[in-house]
C-alpha cells in the first residue's frame, strides 16, 4: 500500500482529487473553476464526517486546472481517529449536488 491511501495520526494530510467533466463533445475535459467541492473523513461509508474533519474546502490548485485539494490537519486525526489504528475510514468528495465519490484510507499510526 502507498501512502497515498494513508492517514498517519499527528501528520496533516493533502487530500487531492482530479475532476473532469464532459464537454460538447462529450469528450472529459478539466472542471476548473468549482466552488463548493470539500473533503469529509467518516468512519462508515455514507456515515456522518468527524467533527473538524467535515467539509474540509477545496481548493484548485494554480497551473493546474481541475486539480482540487485540502488539508487536513495531523492533530484532528490524533483526536477523532485515535482509536481507529489499523482500521479503514472513510473519505468522501461532494460538490453538492454533482459530485460524491468516496474512497477507503487505512489509518496508521506511525511512518513506517
Amino acid at each position: 500500500m502507498t501512502d497515498e491511501n494513508v492517514i498517519y495520526l499527528d501528520n496533516d494530510k493533502v487530500f487531492q482529487k482530479d475532476v473532469e467533466t464532459p464537454n460538447d463533445a462529450g469528450e472529459y475535459a478539466p472542471a476548473t473553476g468549482l466552488a463548493g467541492l470539500t473533503v469529509t473523513v467518516s468512519l462508515t461509508k455514507g456515515g456522518a464526517g468527524l467533527t473538524s474533519l467535515t467539509d474540509l474546502p477545496m481548493t484548485e490548485r494554480t497551473g493546474q486546472p481541475g486539480r482540487y485539494f485540502a488539508i487536513g490537519d495531523g492533530a484532528a486525526f490524533r483526536t477523532q481517529l485515535a482509536g481507529q489504528v489499523d482500521k479503514t475510514v472513510f473519505v468522501r468528495y461532494q460538490l453538492p449536488g454533482d459530485l460524491r465519490v468516496w474512497e477507503e484510507y487505512t489509518v496508521r499510526e506511525f511512518r513506517s
